[in-house]
């Protein structure tokens, strides 16, 4: 028979689960409950993050669960241009209203976060700050999606990024969805808020904001190269792209639905895009498509790119699939051929 300290070692070993079971006379299997099997509660401390991301790279399915509204300061590069360890894995990241932001002190450039190939990042209440990042090829400057991963961003913001190049806020190569989010005050040449590339990128917004973004040549809110993406139930406003082919608030070369958004007081270069349009709001029950350039007046058409409007004006028309609405051209002025562009 078991002597009582064996008993109580067992007892506590047991005790460490959430839950007890009771299998035979002196057995028990700990059963869990509560939170997630894969939590990892992030201490305060940019180790402790780095560490969790390293842990969770050799797992799948983790969780890790930051400090409530901590700020995670990031004084130096992990590895290259990156300021933590690439995701490799399926990981969620639960903010809890934190911050992870490159230090104003920092040397050197280096984005916030990286989801590798293969990589299926999901970020829920979280602010990404102050990214920055040089040269070509590099884009994302808050967060980049790089070929073959997966980013899921909500309820989350990603501000005061900068890249000199491409997407100061997101890069996009693989696949990202972005719901109830903020893409704020980022800046780069392409593509500020967000930029995507790769003909199997693809991008989904959803009820999200693109504000005060500033491109230096175009996209000030949002550039699709090439790929599919879909911006829904969004706000595309007051974002800028001072030179260039324009596109203060879209810049579109990829398939693009724009449905029941906005894309109002952007503006390019010495035009003012969506001025005129403060009242429209992209929402109709009938739906125009049109095979057509998506460039500025004056640059290379690009047929073959399909651009999918869906438009309720001042007096409710939607247009035709050969004409775009008149309302939809004050908001992104036409092109040569007389087809939406650049919004």
């Amino acid at each position: 028979m078991p002597n009582r300290a064996a008993l109580l070692q067992q007892a506590a070993c047991c005790l460490g689960g959430a839950a007890v079971v009771l299998v035979g006379p002196y057995a028990c299997v700990a059963s869990a409950s509560g939170h997630h099997g894969g939590d990892v509660r992030v201490t305060c401390s940019t180790a402790a993050l780095i560490s969790a991301i390293q842990t969770a790279n050799t797992r799948n399915d983790s969780r890790l669960s930051l400090a409530s509204r901590c700020t995670y300061h990031l004084t130096t590069a992990y590895v290259g241009q990156d300021g933590l360890p690439a995701v490799t894995s399926r990981i969620s990241i639960l903010g809890n209203d934190a911050i992870i932001q490159r230090d104003p002190s920092a040397s050197g450039p280096f984005r916030i976060l990286d989801v590798a190939a293969g990589g299926d990042l999901k970020v829920q209440n979280l602010t990404v700050k102050g990214g920055k990042i040089t040269g070509q090829p590099e884009l994302g400057a808050g967060i980049r999606v790089q070929s073959g991963g997966r980013l899921t961003l909500e309820h989350s913001r990603v501000s005061e990024n900068s890249s000199d190049r491409n997407g100061g806020g997101v890069g996009v190569l693989g696949t990202a969805t972005i719901s109830d989010s903020e893409l704020v005050a980022n800046t780069a040449t392409f593509g500020a808020g967000l930029v995507q590339f790769g003909s199997t990128a693809k991008t989904t917004i959803s009820k999200s904001v693109i504000r005060f973004n500033v491109a230096s040549f175009d996209g000030g809110g949002l550039e699709f190269g090439q790929g599919k993406a879909v911006v829904r139930d969004s706000q595309v406003d007051d974002n800028v792209a001072t030179s260039g082919d324009g596109g203060g608030g879209i810049y579109n070369d990829a398939d693009l639905q724009i449905l029941g958004s906005t894309v109002d007081r952007n503006t390019a270069g010495l035009i003012r895009t969506g001025a005129e349009a403060s009242t429209t709001t992209v929402r109709c029950s009938r739906r125009t498509r049109r095979s057509a350039t998506t460039r500025s007046p004056g640059a290379r058409p690009r047929p073959g790119v399909s651009t999918t409007w869906e438009v309720r004006s001042p007096r409710r028309t939607c247009g035709s699939p050969e004409t775009p609405p008149p309302s939809l051209r004050a908001v992104c002025g036409p092109t040569p051929s007389g087809q939406p562009g650049v919004c």
